[in-house]
């Protein structure tokens, strides 16, 4: 097989080498852009003498790529994880204060229940008592009048 010049090929060929250059320069960029700076070591631009060099390269850059990839996808499934992780802490949590929240919705209603029980017996002892205070008045108040009206207090 004869040595390939880019320079001396068809329009097309041309073409399609320019285009092949330009979207492995462009994908090496982007790449370059997206990387860590650990993976920014391994990419480099390289220039193609021939069309095997230049597949050659295309193929190396796909490697390249591939692992940048796949790095940025175990990135993406680590996250993907911890979100997880923390979305069920806070269903857990969630449920958590739901139970609490019951809990204490029961506790509220006993002590309502307590609370009405100890008005009315409240009201029931301060009946009685109340009771005894107007039977002390009434007698009090009678036996004022009797003290008054009588003759050992007219002297």
């Amino acid at each position: 097989m004869k040595d390939l010049n880019i320079l001396n090929m068809k329009p097309a060929f041309t073409g399609l080498i320019s285009g092949l250059l330009l979207l492995t320069a462009a994908s090496v960029a982007t790449a370059q852009e997206n990387a860590q700076p650990a993976a920014q070591v391994d990419l480099r631009v390289t220039e193609a003498g021939s069309l095997d060099q230049l597949l050659r390269n295309v193929q190396q850059r796909t490697v390249v790529e591939s692992r940048l990839h796949s790095e940025r996808e175990a990135r993406f499934r680590r996250d993907k994880d911890q979100q997880q992780q923390m979305l069920s802490q806070a269903r857990s949590e969630r449920t958590r204060e739901e139970q609490r929240s019951d809990r204490l919705e029961t506790r509220f209603e006993e002590n309502e229940i307590r609370i009405g029980q100890l008005q009315e017996q409240l009201s029931n002892r301060l009946g009685a008592l109340r009771e005894l205070f107007g039977v002390l008045q009434q007698v009090s108040g009678d036996t004022r009048g009797l003290v008054e009206g009588s003759i050992v207090s007219a002297q």
